[in-house]
């Protein structure tokens, strides 16, 4: 039986893929990187139903053609070494008799991937509108001023600092509480972080919620098109806020927010904006209460002085009157008091010229007499008796008798 041994076996493949000296472009996703002096890459190809793995090949850059993407693509590179990502790359077979096959790469399309990314990103906004969740944070209301804040972001980002810089030496000395939640806003680590770190800030209570990063490439910002991060933003009770960083294009994260701003400055200037507005509010309401607190205190006033015056008015007059009216009483009293004088003082005249008249001279003068006996009238219950001396007082003379007989009246004289 003839046999090859496994040497034998794989320099015949190798002398026979190398008859093959041509470049071919293949689309394949990233499974593994890493990347040392060159990059070494375990791409695969996925069932799209099942997201079964169908094929499986290693890709190698050498470190020289690596360092030409690096000219070429700039950072998107890094994006386009990522895990997960589809790529187009213009690969040429290899095969070593220790190694196996491999796939040399010598260049990427980046439009390719953009244009899966697009598709991916359609593909989340369709689902976020079957799950009514892509207009939800538009129906949140921002409370009338905003200062609890929660930041999404990562401390070493610049846009981070610009964005704490701006709300910390703001000219009308705001006083903002800022809890940051750190995360990584791009690579593997991003999608997971920002994700737990939504779910985290759900947990807790702030006015707002800002998710900012700081700029970056097209590719850079494809962790915010994700549909598990554009969910939690949308679940969120409380109005979040954007500032990614980019001028041109807007990421599902954008779309599914409360509202969304170009730049990490643009966020702090929009917090210290809203609330100026409300001081302005305010400034407006306090000067129309003091306009019309001056004009209730001057019609007051005016009501006052007229209240005033008319009880001055009322008073003096309420004066006069009862000053006229004493005056009156005084007069009236004066005459009433002159009347009674006047009658006293003829009632005593007529009682003294009739007194005077009574008086026992008087009588004496009109010719009657007053017969004493011992000093006393002789009266009704004085008894005189015979022999009892009397005295006689007429108005000229004194006559003394004696009592010979007493005679009662109605009685017979003997």
């Amino acid at each position: 039986m003839k046999y090859f041994t496994l040497y034998q076996l794989n320099k015949s493949i190798q002398k026979h893929l190398q008859s093959i000296q041509r470049e071919v472009w293949i689309t394949a996703e990233v499974a593994q990187v890493n990347i040392a002096e060159h990059c070494y890459l375990e791409l695969v190809q996925k069932d799209e139903q099942t997201e079964r793995i169908v094929a499986r090949s290693r890709g190698i850059i050498w470190s020289k053609r690596l360092d030409e993407l690096y000219g070429n693509l700039g950072e998107d590179l890094e994006n386009l070494l990522a895990p997960g990502v589809k790529v187009l790359v213009q690969v040429m077979l290899n095969f070593h008799q220790v190694h196996g096959l491999s796939l040399l790469i010598s260049d990427i399309d980046p439009r390719y991937t953009l244009g899966e990314l697009e598709l991916k990103r359609q593909a989340t906004l369709k689902k976020l509108q079957e799950l009514d969740l892509l207009n939800r944070q538009k129906l949140l209301t921002l409370p009338p001023v905003l200062q609890r804040i929660a930041i999404i972001s990562s401390p070493e980002a610049a846009g981070y600092t610009d964005f704490i810089n701006q709300l910390q030496h703001n000219a009308y000395g705001y006083d903002f509480q800022l809890t940051l939640y750190q995360t990584a806003v791009q690579g593997e680590r991003a999608l997971p972080e920002i994700a737990r770190q939504l779910q985290q800030v759900h947990e807790e209570a702030y006015d707002v919620v800002v998710l900012i990063r700081g700029g970056g490439s097209k590719l850079d910002l494809e962790v915010f098109n994700e549909f598990a991060i554009a969910e939690q933003i949308a679940l969120l009770p409380y109005p979040v806020l954007t500032g990614i960083g980019h001028h041109r294009d807007e990421t599902v994260a954008d779309l599914v927010a409360y509202h969304a701003l170009k730049t990490p400055t643009a966020v702090a200037e929009f917090l210290i904006q809203y609330n100026l507005e409300f001081e302005m509010r305010l400034q407006q309401l306090l000067d129309r209460i003091v306009r019309k607190a001056d004009g209730v205190l001057e019609y007051q006033l005016e009501v006052y002085r007229q209240l005033e015056n008319n009880i001055k008015n009322l008073t003096q007059n309420k004066l006069q009157q009862e000053h006229t009216f004493l005056q009156n009483q005084k007069m009236l009293l004066q005459t009433r008091v002159d009347f009674m004088l006047q009658k006293t003082r003829l009632q005593l005249e007529a009682m003294e010229k009739q007194i005077e008249s009574l008086s026992p001279e008087r009588v004496l003068a009109r010719g009657f007499s007053i017969t004493l006996k011992d000093g006393k009238v002789v009266k009704p219950g004085l008894e005189v008796l015979p022999g009892d001396v009397l005295s006689t007082h007429t108005s000229v003379q004194v006559i003394e008798s004696k009592v010979l007989k007493i005679q009662q009246k109605n009685e017979n004289i003997e």
